[in-house]
């Protein structure tokens, strides 16, 4: 892929400045952030451990230059969890095991920094999601450090009282998540944020809640085909929040307690279809490490995806990118470093990436299959090799 003069003119009144040839004297090191909205542009910074280019990545023929920078792709990052509760207090759900599990969810040190808020259901006997969209307790950063981290919580789920058997748990998880879409909006990022739905019930769905003409709901009881069942509506409503792209993903989890019901097979089946639906897991309060398994999976829904687009730096003084000198490698975890292929757009593999724009490139793509690839990995990493060549002057 060659370039004319044209460009190195057009580089030359970007950068301002003609610096003399040779004045590149000290090695850089650069880390190249994910082209995203949070991410401030890179810098570079003297460092000694700096690499020329080897010839297997320079793509052509002659000397690398020992002045050039060797970059690391930042790994993905973490993102901040907000978590609501939303618990059964039915007449047969056991008060105890359901604020244990809140209690044994805060004891554990990875809450530190969680934002946590807590609701109940059934209220009385509505069914109108309109009912849930507001928490009991509010949404709160929980402190380690501070001996009342978390008291409210834990208080408010010991002492609530029990509401009556009409489970409608289609018009709870709905009112709820849409408690949870506002509140995670009204955040300052919200896209780099997580929130998470964790129901906490006894028994499965009895009810399934429907809007009449007038407006007004009621709660039918174990509806027939044609109509959706209850544990179907509950599915799909976490479903769409989970596929949802114009707001940010929302991540439920469902966990029995007690053993009246949850112990049936069909209580079982539906509870994992509708958590999978939903992002997250069904898991068995009774089961000796089941908030081990929580936290692992809630550790992958805080990781943040590995960028597929990065932005390309400034090149060092009285230097211009080389680009077709650019070479890329990528590995994951302990396995080995692999070269990878420049390509374009149109000609993409699991092993290529291209520039934004050939011409006057901004930033580096990695092909699709490859973006998909790294994602799915737990510490991928691409180094880029960078090309220069000295600015010559007019």
């Amino acid at each position: 892929m060659g370039h004319s003069s044209t460009r190195t003119s057009a580089l030359v009144s970007v950068l301002g400045i003609v610096a003399p040839l040779g004045a590149c004297n000290e090695p850089y090191g650069v880390d190249v952030l994910p082209d995203r909205a949070d991410a401030s542009a890179p810098t570079a910074t003297p460092s000694n451990d700096a690499t020329p280019i080897p010839a297997l990545h320079a793509g052509g023929e002659g000397s690398a230059d020992e002045c050039l920078p060797v970059g690391t792709f930042a790994p993905p990052t973490v993102a901040p969890l907000n978590i609501v509760f939303l618990v059964e207090t039915s007449s047969v759900a056991p008060p105890r095991e359901a604020a244990g599990v809140i209690r044994e969810f805060l004891g554990n040190p990875a809450t530190d920094g969680m934002r946590v808020g807590l609701s109940f259901f059934p209220k009385e006997t509505k069914c109108e999601p309109s009912a849930y969209t507001g928490v009991e307790v509010p949404m709160e950063e929980l402190d380690l450090a501070a001996s009342d981290s978390g008291f409210a919580l834990i208080e408010a789920a010991q002492s609530v009282g029990l509401r009556g058997t009409m489970v409608s748990l289609d018009a709870a998880i709905l009112g709820t998540l849409g408690y949870a879409r506002v509140d995670i909006e009204r955040r300052p990022e919200p896209l780099a944020e997580r929130m998470v739905v964790i129901v906490v019930l006894a028994t499965g769905p009895r009810y399934v809640s429907e809007e009449l003409a007038s407006g007004e709901w009621y709660c039918e009881a174990n509806p027939q085909p044609p109509k959706a069942n209850a544990w179907t509506r509950v599915r799909r409503a976490l479903s769409a929040a989970r596929e949802d792209s114009d707001h940010p993903a929302t991540y439920t989890y469902l966990v029995g307690v007690g053993t009246q019901f949850t112990g049936s097979s069909d209580f079982v089946a539906g509870a994992r279809a509708a958590a999978k639906a939903g992002g997250g897991l069904y898991l068995d309060a009774q089961e000796e490490d089941y908030q081990g398994a929580l936290f692992d999976s809630l550790r992958e829904v805080s990781r943040g995806e590995f960028g597929c687009e990065y932005s390309l730096p400034v090149p060092p003084g009285g230097r211009e990118f080389d680009y077709d000198l650019f070479g890329l490698t990528y590995a994951a975890g302990d396995g080995p470093e692999t070269d990878l292929r420049q390509t374009n757009e149109d000609a993409c593999g699991v092993d290529g990436w291209y520039y934004d724009d050939p011409e006057a490139p901004r930033s580096i793509r990695l092909c699709p299959a490859l973006c998909r690839l790294a994602q799915s990995k737990a510490d991928p990493r691409v180094t880029v090799h960078f090309g220069c060549r000295p600015i010559v002057p007019w």
